[in-house]
């Protein structure tokens, strides 16, 4: 509780963007092509996803890293998104893609599903 009152405290907002994310209307204005993943589970992925979206997550990642390689194409932008905010799968496999793949135009979609899917009605 004295967390609250701190007068050094910091700012939680839950607009504010961390260094490797991204908003969903940014993207929305690049000219440039994007490929997007879907970092949940297979499941919640054939329940429902983005259109564009190719599964890659760290359960599956031998699997399923072959497709997205494919798909990628150099200064090619990546937008990784999981369930929520405070998702953590997305973050995983945005690691995974830059140390292991060398990517580095590769975000995290601020919001994650959530955004999309109210994007999508």
């Amino acid at each position: 509780m004295v967390g609250l009152w701190h007068p050094n405290r910091p700012l939680w907002q839950a607009d504010q963007l961390r260094e490797d994310e991204v908003k969903l209307q940014a993207v929305q204005v690049w000219s440039e092509p994007v490929l997007w993943l879907d970092a949940r589970s297979a499941e919640a992925y054939n329940e429902l996803h983005w259109p564009e979206a190719l599964l890659l997550n760290e359960d599956e990642w031998e699997d399923l890293i072959e497709p997205v390689m494919m798909a990628w194409e150099p200064d090619m932008k990546v937008v990784v998104y999981c369930d929520s905010r405070t998702c953590d799968a997305s973050r995983e496999v945005v690691a995974r893609l830059r140390d292991e793949m060398q990517w580095d135009q590769v975000y995290i979609l601020h919001g994650g599903w959530l955004v999309l899917s109210e994007s999508m009605k």
